[in-house]
């Protein structure tokens, strides 16, 4: 029944649910584990990382309760305790790139661009289809280095240029760079916007207008400013 009211996003209830169900068997980590989901649903994130903690007492070597709980804490903001729980996840499973991407964010939010890019190089090891981890190296790329990684963005091109909904991003990132790097791209800002007006971008642009704020050519920031704005409107 707690499932099915998630389903139904009747949240509540199905923590509701999950409660009369742990009363009957206490033993059930699986049950901890949803009610994780339908309280993570609700932004109640302390209650998240409670209900987690006490599915892992149950199994404690359940490696996606600790990735989902260091993905709390980052929502929080308490990025020390997520990357501590995303280690614990990764000493449990060290060959899931979705924990490597998930702390690569997280030492990105913290400024350990080094370790970051660490960690996306091992989540795209294990998985050469994760787009996001190559869009956040090459967003690294662009602000420690004002070019890409052109290995990693060749790749990237070839399994992804066909599909629209996912090759949007690095036309993002690449408007980008041709304006730090004064250089030229097969894509105007205002064509990007024509040809992905049905899309969202979905994007965290926090890195990226830092690192614009630390440009000291006023032209150049004011066309990145320009550009980001646009992308924004896409958000």
């Amino acid at each position: 029944m707690g499932y099915t009211y998630d389903e139904k996003g009747d949240y509540d209830k199905a923590i509701e649910s999950y409660k009369k169900a742990v009363e009957i068997n206490p033993k059930n980590d699986v049950v901890y584990k949803n009610m994780g989901y339908s309280y993570y649903k609700k932004c109640d994130y302390d209650k998240v990382i409670k209900s987690y903690k006490k599915g892992l007492e149950i199994n404690f070597i359940d490696y996606r309760a600790y990735n989902n709980i260091g993905y709390t804490y980052h929502k929080k903001g308490d990025y020390d305790k997520a990357i501590e729980s995303y280690q614990k996840s990764l000493k449990i499973n060290p060959k899931n790139d979705k924990t490597y991407y998930n702390i690569g964010i997280t030492y990105t939010k913290k400024g350990y661009y080094s370790k970051a890019i660490k960690s996306y190089y091992k989540s795209i090891k294990l998985n050469s289809k994760n787009y996001s981890a190559y869009i956040n190296l090459f967003e690294i790329d662009l602000i420690l280095k004002g070019q890409f990684n052109r290995i990693l963005e060749n790749e990237y091109i070839q399994f992804f240029k066909n599909d629209k909904s996912i090759f949007f991003k690095y036309e993002t990132m690449k408007i980008v760079e041709t304006i730090f790097n004064e250089t030229t791209y097969n894509l105007s800002l205002d064509n990007w916007s024509k040809k992905y007006q049905s899309l969202s971008l979905n994007w965290d642009f926090n890195e990226i207008d830092e690192w614009i704020k630390s440009i000291d050519d006023k032209n150049k920031k004011d066309r990145l400013l320009k550009a980001v704005k646009v992308f924004k409107n896409h958000n």
